[in-house]
C-alpha cells in the first residue's frame, strides 16, 4: 500500500472521537426540559458528520480489523498506559514515579496546588451543568484507569472497536476539559465571596499567575529540551543515504533483543534497528519504526512477537540489508562488514551477508493452513528464496496444486519501478514459477499480468505473490483503500444534505423578505 494513504488511516482516534461525541451528546442532552429533542438534534448531527466522513471510516473499518490493534495487541499492554493509584499523585507531584514508569508522559498530568483547591471549590458550588460536568469528569478518570477497574475489559468485550483503544491514559482529557470550567467557576466563587469587593479583582489575576507559575516550576525538568546537535545528521543516516538506502521513517531508539542467530551473521545482541536496501521508502513493511505504514496484524505475529527472529534473519528474508547494532555485540572477524560508525550512541551500521531482493522469483512453493504457514516460517526447515510459503484458507487462498520442492536459488529481479500507486516489474522467464514481491499484503491489493487481472496470494505469511507462466510479463501491483470509492459516495450525499438543512429554512423566509420590500 501507499503510505500516505494508509498512515492518514488510523482507527483508535476515529474510535475515540465517535465514543466522546455520544457520551458528550447524551450528557447536554440530559437536561430536564425537551431532552427527547435535543438528543435528537444531537444524534442528527453525529450521523450527519459520520456520512461526511464516510470517505475516511469505511476504509478505516475495513483495515482494522487487519490491525493489531482490532485485538487489543500491540507494543505495549494496555496496562501500561494506565492511570494507577500511584501516577494519581502526579495531580500534585510531578516527579516521584518519573523513573519508575520510564516515560515523561504521566508527569505532564500534574494539576497543581492552585487549581486543585479551585477546581475542588467549583465543584461544590450549585451551577445548572455542575452535574453533567462531574459524570464527564468520573468517566474520564474511570476510562484512563484501563486495567486497573473491571470496567475496562467489559467494555472492551461490549462496545465496537473499544480494544483499539491501546492507551487509556488518553482518555484523561475529558478529566481537564472539566476541571478548567470547574476551576473557572471556582475563582468566580471566590471573587463572588462577601469579603471580596470589586477593587480586590486583582485576585482573579494573582489566581491566575500563581496557577501559571506553579505549573512551569513544577514541569520545568519534566518535559526537556532537546539541544540543537539533536537535528544534526546522524552518521549512520549519512551513510545510508550515500549507500542508496532510504531513512524515512526509521527509528534508531527501539531495542530489539536477539534470541539466536540461523544464518550465522551475529552471535547474543541487542539490536537497534533494520534498515531496506532502496533508494525509496520500502513500502509497507516497517523498519525499526512499528508507527509506519501497513503495521498489519501480520507483521505483529511475525516480527513483533519474534522479535529475535526478526532482527536475526527474517529481515534478510523480507529485503534488509543493514542492521544498526553496537560494535562491542559483534565478532572482529565481523568488523569487515561495517559501514559506519556513530560515536554519539556506540551504534554501527552492520551489512548482512545474506538478504533476499525486493522482488524475486522462485520455482518451490509450500501451501500451508495460515498457522502452520506462520510455524513453517519461523522453523529452520524454511528455505528462503527456494520456496515461497501460501496460504490454503483465508481471503489469499491459494491452490494446492501450486505445492512442490525446488532447490534453484531465487531469481532476483532488477526491472522494479513505481509509477504513482504501481508498482511495475518486468521481466523473462523460461519456466513457470512464482514471483514473490516483499511488500506487505492488505485488502485491496490487486494485480495485472500484460493487462489481464491475475490472483495475489500471501507468501510467507506477510508480502504478496502472483503465478509466472513462461514468457515475458509486465506485471503491475496496484492498492486502492477498501471501501473508498463507497465512502466517497456517501459523504458526497452527506455535504448535500448538511447544504440542504442549511438552505431550507432560508427558502422559507426569502418569500417574506421579498414581500415587504
Amino acid at each position: 500500500g501507499r503510505p500516505r494513504r494508509l498512515a492518514a488511516i488510523t482507527s483508535p482516534p476515529v474510535t475515540r472521537l465517535a465514543y466522546t461525541a455520544a457520551l458528550g451528546s447524551l450528557a447536554l442532552a440530559a437536561g430536564k426540559r425537551r431532552r427527547l429533542r435535543r438528543f435528537g438534534r444531537y444524534a442528527q448531527a453525529m450521523v450527519l458528520a459520520a456520512a461526511v466522513a464516510m470517505a475516511q471510516l469505511l476504509p478505516t473499518l475495513a483495515l482494522f480489523n487487519e490491525s493489531p490493534r482490532s485485538q487489543g495487541r500491540g507494543l505495549l499492554p494496555p496496562s501500561f498506559w494506565n492511570l494507577g493509584p500511584a501516577q494519581l499523585l502526579e495531580f500534585v507531584h510531578p516527579s516521584p514515579f518519573i523513573y519508575a514508569i520510564r516515560t515523561q508522559y504521566f508527569p505532564t498530568l500534574y494539576v497543581g496546588l492552585v487549581f486543585l483547591p479551585l477546581i475542588l471549590i467549583g465543584a461544590a458550588t450549585s451551577f445548572r451543568m455542575r452535574n453533567r460536568l462531574l459524570a464527564i469528569a468520573a468517566v474520564a478518570l474511570v476510562t484512563a484507569a484501563g486495567s486497573s477497574t473491571p470496567l475496562w475489559s467489559l467494555w472492551s468485550a461490549v462496545l465496537p472497536g473499544w480494544k483499539g483503544l491501546q492507551f487509556p491514559i488518553k482518555a484523561v482529557g475529558g478529566f481537564y476539559l472539566v476541571g478548567a470550567i470547574l476551576a473557572a467557576r471556582g475563582a468566580q466563587r471566590l471573587l463572588q465571596a462577601r469579603w471580596s469587593a470589586p477593587r480586590h479583582s486583582w485576585l482573579a489575576a494573582a489566581l491566575v499567575g500563581l496557577a501559571v507559575l506553579d505549573n512551569s516550576l513544577a514541569l520545568f525538568d519534566a518535559v526537556p529540551t532537546a539541544p540543537a546537535s539533536f537535528l544534526e545528521p546522524r552518521p549512520l543516516a549519512v551513510a545510508m543515504q550515500k549507500l542508496g538506502v532510504s531513512t524515512v521513517g526509521t527509528s534508531f531508539t527501539q531495542t530489539w533483543k536477539q534470541e539466536r542467530a540461523v544464518w550465522g551473521e551475529v552471535g547474543e545482541a541487542e539490536f537497534l534497528g533494520a534498515v531496506y536496501p532502496l533508494s525509496n521508502v520500502f513500502y509497507g513493511l516497517p523498519t525499526a519504526n512499528a508507527y509506519l505504514p501497513a503495521f498489519s496484524m501480520r507483521y505483529q505475529e511475525l516480527a513483533v512477537e519474534h522479535q529475535g527472529e526478526w532482527v536475526s534473519r527474517l529481515a534478510g528474508v523480507f529485503g534488509s540489508q543493514f542492521m544498526v547494532i553496537r560494535q562491542e555485540q559483534l565478532r572482529p572477524e565481523q568488523y569487515s562488514r561495517i559501514r559506519e560508525r556513530d560515536a554519539v550512541s556506540g551504534a554501527v551500521l552492520y551489512e548482512l551477508r545474506q538478504h533476499l531482493p525486493r522482488a524475486y522469483l522462485t520455482h518451490g512453493a509450500r501451501v500451508l493452513p495460515r498457522a502452520q504457514a506462520l510455524a513453517h516460517v519461523l522453523s529452520k526447515d524454511f528455505k528462503p528464496g527456494r520456496e515461497a510459503v501460501l496460504e490454503s484458507d483465508g481471503p489469499w487462498a491459494a491452490p494446492a496444486s501450486l505445492s512442490g520442492d525446488s532447490e534453484q536459488p531465487a531469481v532476483p529481479l532488477t526491472k522494479v519501478s513505481r509509477e504513482g500507486n504501481a508498482l511495475i516489474i518486468r521481466l523473462e522467464t523460461t519456466a513457470a514459477a512464482l514471483l514473490v514481491v516483499n511488500e506487505s499484503m492488505f485488502s485491496g491489493v490487486s494485480a495485472t499480468d500484460n493487462g489481464q487481472a491475475t490472483p495475489v496470494w500471501v507468501a510467507n505469511y506477510l508480502v504478496r505473490a502472483v503465478q509466472i507462466q513462461p514468457g515475458k510479463h509486465e506485471v503491475r501491483f496496484e492498492y486502492q483503500p477498501p471501501g473508498l470509492r463507497a465512502g466517497l459516495v456517501i459523504s458526497a450525499l452527506g455535504l448535500v444534505a448538511c447544504a440542504a438543512l442549511v438552505l431550507w429554512p432560508l427558502r422559507q423566509k426569502l418569500p417574506r423578505r421579498f414581500s415587504r420590500a
